[in-house]
């Protein structure tokens, strides 16, 4: 039996802030990685270096011109329109919350992410292997998953029906889907350390 891949993927994460952790016994996990793991500490980014179009270009292997996911915030020209993957407050105020958490949720990966390129969870389910996303916010895959929009937003946005998507074969994403049946993500989107780690 082959050993099961983590990709692990931390936000932000610089080096010299990593090695200045490590360094005072902060992060004795990751130290575990990187010393069992390959380190390369002079990694260069995709650009523009935001969230979606990283994670994009890590899980597809290619770069903004060919995923089409160029940055949290940018203008359809064809359809005339600006596009929020849920920046900051008064970005989805200004383009609404209702289509802010519909672009999120379901543009993003079902119609912006490039359809002629694979992501690595598709990869994985072409050849019979199973894959689970934890509060990645690109995560397409070949399984229909049901993301049920919270009580709060359902009110803020009038979003009453379950949004689906295309998912790989487990996906939990804060209050929006679970793994498990009977859980509660105490934060919405997914942010809380805690319920990741579980």
């Amino acid at each position: 039996m082959s050993k099961p891949m983590i990709l692990l993927n931390i936000d932000s994460l610089m080096t010299e802030p990593l090695q200045y952790s490590i360094k005072k016994g902060k992060a004795p996990a990751i130290e575990f990685l990187m010393n069992h793991g390959t380190f390369i500490p002079d990694m260069v980014s995709a650009f523009p270096t935001m969230s979606v179009t990283i994670d994009s270009t890590l899980l597809t292997g290619t770069y903004p011109d060919q995923h089409h996911i160029p940055a949290l915030n940018w203008y359809d020209v064809k359809n005339k329109q600006i596009v929020n993957y849920g920046t900051g407050l008064r970005e989805t105020i200004s383009v609404g919350f209702s289509r802010s958490v519909l672009n999120m949720f379901n543009r993003l990966n079902n119609i912006d992410l490039n359809p002629n390129l694979t992501t690595l969870f598709e990869d994985l389910n072409s050849e019979g292997k199973k894959s689970a996303a934890i509060n990645s916010f690109i995560y397409r895959g070949h399984s229909k998953k049901i993301l049920r929009v919270p009580l709060l937003l359902r009110w803020l946005t009038n979003i009453g029906s379950p949004i689906t998507t295309n998912a790989p074969n487990y996906l939990s994403l804060g209050a929006f889907k679970s793994i498990r049946k009977r859980s509660f993500a105490p934060v919405l989107i997914g942010g809380n350390r805690k319920y990741a780690g579980r």
